[in-house]
């Protein structure tokens, strides 16, 4: 159905309007309507809200910082043992709207799917990536389906923040060999066989530390020093934002990691990296 241009815009401030004086539904009352969209129904005016969750990459709604030494320190403390890392437990989690981030609207997450495959409960979180790096899905097994659907959600964000920097701006872009110490050397981190580099198939290239790249600011947990990394593979998927940066390895979301402090992430990274290596 198509309107001329004037009843366009007439239709839409008269939906505004109808969205702006109605009290969202039963159950939506705690929506922001500043941080969420709202739908007016043609058929009568009824309003629904839809929890938006901004996204950094958006030019309109994302406004990260720049990236800064000062930006990716890291001040760990210790805590008192209550049983573990977990500063908050999985069903202190569960308790949380998930309707936050699953919306079918406008949310990171469209649905959540389940399926019993004869044994544990499955979920599986689907989302569309970022800058084009198509879709991707968060997943979750456990006993149950509640457990395994808020796995799966917690999943999906996970990889979510370790697609793209989304919390800060990348800034520095040159050579290792123009950056110097302060620059960490990639190579340390592991690289692919010799031979694989010869292989004219082969999507990835040597490390070149004359070659210009893209480079964020991190937390050497050994040293407590700020220092300079690759953005990718920093980031799995960041050379689909520079395609003209080398790939000298092939990455993956293994290695990233999400909780509601920073020791938890900061220790499952760390112990996450080897197992991934060695399997």
């Amino acid at each position: 159905m198509a309107f001329a241009p004037w009843l366009d815009g007439l239709l839409c401030g008269l939906a505004a309007d109808i969205a702006a004086a109605q009290s969202l539904p039963r159950g939506q009352r705690g929506v922001d309507l500043t941080r969420a969209v709202a739908t007016v129904g043609l058929r009568d005016p009824a309003v629904g809200g839809h929890p938006l969750v901004p996204d950094p990459l958006c030019p309109d709604c994302g406004r990260p910082p720049r990236d800064s030494p000062e930006r990716a320190r890291v001040t760990l403390r210790a805590v008192p043992d209550r049983g573990g890392l977990h500063a908050r437990t999985l069903p202190r989690v569960r308790r949380a709207p998930l309707s936050t981030v699953v919306d079918p609207v406008v949310g990171v997450v469209a649905e959540i799917r389940t399926a019993a495959e004869g044994g544990p409960a499955s979920a599986t979180a689907p989302f569309g990536g970022r800058a084009g790096t198509g879709p991707e899905a968060g997943y979750g097994r456990a006993a149950d389906t509640e457990t395994a659907q808020t796995i799966a959600v917690l999943e999906a964000l996970e990889r979510l923040g370790g697609m793209v920097p989304g919390g800060r701006c990348s800034t520095v872009r040159a050579s290792r060999d123009d950056l110097g110490p302060v620059a960490v050397d990639p190579r340390g981190f592991g690289t692919h066989d010799p031979h694989c580099y010869a292989r004219p198939d082969f999507p990835f290239t040597p490390w070149d530390g004359g070659h210009e790249t893209t480079w964020v600011w991190a937390h050497h947990m050994s040293t407590g020093r700020q220092v300079l990394v690759p953005e990718s593979p920093a980031y799995y998927r960041s050379r689909a934002l520079r395609p003209d940066d080398p790939g000298f390895v092939h990455d993956t979301s293994s290695g990233c990691a999400v909780g509601s402090c920073i020791r938890r992430p900061s220790c499952s990274a760390c112990w996450r990296w080897p197992s991934w290596t060695r399997s």
